[in-house]
């Protein structure tokens, strides 16, 4: 199996203008991106839709990158050395909402984000990334970066079919990515 990763980190700031959290004490929340690239030969990878018909490197391999986001306390021996992935909603960091009654924020770098601080107080790390590819990056959602498969040079196209339900009046369209109304 021959595949490659590079974490690229843009910047690590304190959360909660370094708030302590208990014995655990402050935390950072770190932002970055992750690039991957992966053998579409693997036998690991057949299961991936299209992915021998994508772009490949000069290595043979195809390439593709998410967001990252990372919550961790500062020092982490105050920590309980476990993480929580929270497995995103439409590219929406919602993990502190719901353990920490939080307020929501898809850059949670505030008190207000912390809410009750549950999480922290005990020692968690959290991490999201992007996992979706039809989510646009628009107000701090998580996105990724996926290549376009081709069939002798040409995008592959085919028929897609969802369902929208929408409960508020006086919208006339929506993006696929459901990222806002318009």
């Amino acid at each position: 199996m021959r595949s490659q990763v590079r974490l690229d980190i843009r910047s690590k700031k304190s959360f909660g203008d370094g708030m302590t959290f208990g014995d655990v004490g402050s935390y950072k929340a770190i932002e970055g991106s992750v690039a991957f690239a992966i053998d579409p030969d693997d036998p690991a990878n057949a299961d991936i839709v299209d992915l021998k018909l994508a772009p490949r490197n000069c290595d043979g391999l195809v390439e593709y990158s998410t967001d990252l986001y990372i919550l961790r306390p500062t020092d982490l021996n105050r920590g309980n050395g476990r993480l929580i992935y929270d497995v995103n909603n439409r590219g929406n960091k919602r993990i502190l909402q719901f353990f920490n009654d939080g307020v929501h924020s898809n850059r949670p770098i505030t008190e207000e984000n912390a809410g009750n601080g549950f999480l922290m107080r005990r020692g968690y790390s959290v991490v999201w990334s992007g996992w979706q590819g039809d989510v646009l990056p628009i107000n701090d959602q998580l996105a990724m970066r996926l290549p376009i498969a081709t069939n002798n040079g040409a995008p592959i196209t085919a028929d897609v079919r969802s369902e929208f339900i929408v409960e508020m009046p006086e919208v006339r369209h929506r993006p696929l990515s459901a990222a806002d109304y318009a």
